[in-house]
């Protein structure tokens, strides 16, 4: 619950014309959802009395007591939909006993076969959830195996580069390593300069994918399926170190090359 509280048995008892709201609803209907506790909303020809509004992703429900459904529909005690909690479920094996368990107990109760699926209509929410967990799941190592092959390339590219370069500066660092530069700082410089091509252009693509994700949000603001894709502040740190680290990938072994280099042969280089 968000705001407000749910029916109870009060309710039940007195037969209470009250109704709980789902926020998405209430957001709808109310400019401020928070303020829509007290207030009345008219469903068909019956006003109803908003007692709660309660946060759900999926669930979109107009709440209100069983005792009060009945009357609005003459009285009868028919039942077309039940709900069934489960607790300590924690794999597709688990969700399926439990549907087979409830399915034979319905069975019992009602006369027919367990067999017949035909006779009672089932929607295993726990077992979509867990299938779609999987797929997910899938996704991200997709997209993550996907991200390293990138990545792996745009390291390799970048220490070409750096190759190249330390090839046609062989005589700059000759020169600098007959003067007595220390390995410590041409190993430095190449590793350096690695890094700020790696991240300058790193930075130029997460600035890219942000505004993608910018537009997708503001495309999808109200669908149910994407929730707020755009990019987070961490994600931006933890990419940051990403980059650092495959700059210092791509730049160390031309740096090593460079190290190996011999001034006398250096000076001799044109």
């Amino acid at each position: 619950m968000g705001h407000g509280r749910f029916i109870n048995d009060l309710d039940m008892k007195e037969k209470r014309k009250v109704a709980v709201l789902s926020t998405q609803t209430a957001e709808s209907l109310f400019a401020d959802p928070k303020k829509a506790i007290g207030k009345t909303v008219r469903a068909g020809d019956v006003v109803f009395t908003i007692i709660g509004i309660y946060e759900s992703r999926w669930d979109r429900g107009f709440y209100i007591p069983y005792s009060t459904a009945r009357i609005l529909l003459g009285g009868g005690d028919s039942v077309d939909n039940i709900s069934v909690e489960l607790k300590n479920v924690s794999s597709e094996a688990d969700g399926m006993e439990a549907e087979n368990r409830t399915r034979r107990s319905l069975a019992s109760q009602h006369d027919f076969s367990p067999t017949d699926s035909g006779a009672v209509d089932f929607w295993n929410q726990f077992n979509q959830k867990m299938q779609m967990n999987t797929a997910q799941n899938i996704l991200s190592i997709s997209v993550w195996v996907i991200g390293m092959f990138t990545l792996l390339s745009g390291i390799i590219g970048v220490s070409n580069i750096m190759f190249v370069s330390v090839r046609e500066r062989t005589h700059e660092i000759g020169v600098r390593r007959a003067i007595g530069a220390k390995p410590r700082s041409i190993l430095t410089q190449i590793i350096c300069e690695s890094i700020a091509i790696t991240t300058i252009f790193g930075y130029i693509g997460i600035f890219l994918g942000s505004a993608v994700n910018e537009v997708i949000a503001r495309l999808t603001e109200n669908s149910e399926g994407i929730s707020n894709p755009r990019t987070d502040l961490s994600i931006a740190l933890s990419v940051t170190a990403v980059l650092i680290l495959a700059g210092i990938a791509a730049g160390l072994f031309p740096a090593l090359k460079a190290l190996k280099i011999k001034p006398v042969e250096a000076l001799r280089e044109e």
